[in-house]
């Protein structure tokens, strides 16, 4: 199966945990990347793989429009729904995949994608449609988990996400996403990495397994906790038992000759120590 079919069924499947899931919902975190996007009541925003809508939701009363695509049928659904409720009328969502999103060159000024670049099989191909769909001088935004600097954990983490959640793809090292922005030809480019704590009862219950599935997700935490090195990316507090991730929120401007700049400044990225980014100024 291609991996955008699993992703379209996967996420068809649990749409309805995914849209009353604490961790994409999260009004800190929408205010703050909406913060870092620096939205303009102007804006045109494009969403890629918006899942059920939170962001385009969010956002929506503070841009002149917001467009949604999700390859998820039942995600989009679900984000219609959310936008009725809440009254919102410059929002529109589609179905498609985001390798081959269904808009015009050049029409929306910021172009972002938020908590799916793990899922993609092919990342650069997605950037390219976005930056596509990009407007001269608009920017493109990118937040995400980022992967562990050490080998053997990092490979154990995604051995666990693919166990969790198998529509799961790869997860991209931090300087991956730098290097993408700068070999499309983005500018400016600037982002904040700082650590988050995922509950993993909450985590693991997010999305749809197999008994098999589930099994293995036993035995992965199990292995994890009983080795000195991999148990790090783990914390335990009153009695839950937490999964360390870093994120990234990532950011660049389209120049109009889409080309870095001869001695163009390097990426910027602030390593934060808080758990999240809610009281730090951001870049």
């Amino acid at each position: 199966m291609k991996q955008a079919e699993k992703v379209q069924r996967q996420f068809n499947q649990q749409a309805e945990r995914f849209a009353t899931w604490e961790v994409t919902g999260n009004e800190v975190n929408l205010h703050q990347f909406s913060r870092f996007c620096k939205l303009q009541a102007d804006d045109r925003v494009l969403e890629a793989a918006c899942g059920t809508g939170h962001m385009v939701n969010y956002c929506a009363p503070s841009v002149a429009s917001v467009d949604g695509v999700d390859i998820a049928e039942r995600m989009i659904a679900l984000a219609q729904v959310e936008a009725e409720r809440r009254q919102v009328g410059n929002v529109r969502f589609s179905v498609g995949p985001v390798e081959s999103l269904p808009f015009a060159d050049g029409g929306h000024t910021v172009v972002m994608s938020r908590a799916a670049f793990h899922h993609f099989a092919d990342p650069r191909k997605v950037i390219d449609e976005m930056l596509r769909c990009c407007c001269s001088g608009g920017r493109l935004f990118i937040q995400d988990i980022i992967g562990y600097g050490d080998p053997e954990i990092d490979a154990y983490v995604e051995e666990l996400e693919i166990a969790i959640d198998n529509s799961h793809a790869r997860t991209l090292q931090r300087d991956e996403f730098t290097e993408l922005f700068t070999e499309v030809g983005l500018g400016g480019i600037h982002g904040v990495e700082f650590r988050i704590r995922l509950d993993l009862v909450n985590y693991v219950g997010h999305a749809v397994q197999s008994e098999e599935m589930q099994t293995e997700v036993e035995i992965l935490i199990e292995k994890g906790l009983g080795d000195a090195k991999l148990s790090s990316v783990f914390e335990q507090h009153d009695g839950r038992l937490f999964l360390l991730r870093n994120v990234l929120f990532l950011g660049g401007r389209k120049d109009d000759a889409n080309r870095p700049e001869e001695g163009a400044q390097r990426p910027r990225i602030l390593r934060l120590k808080l758990s999240e980014p809610s009281n730090h100024p951001l870049p």
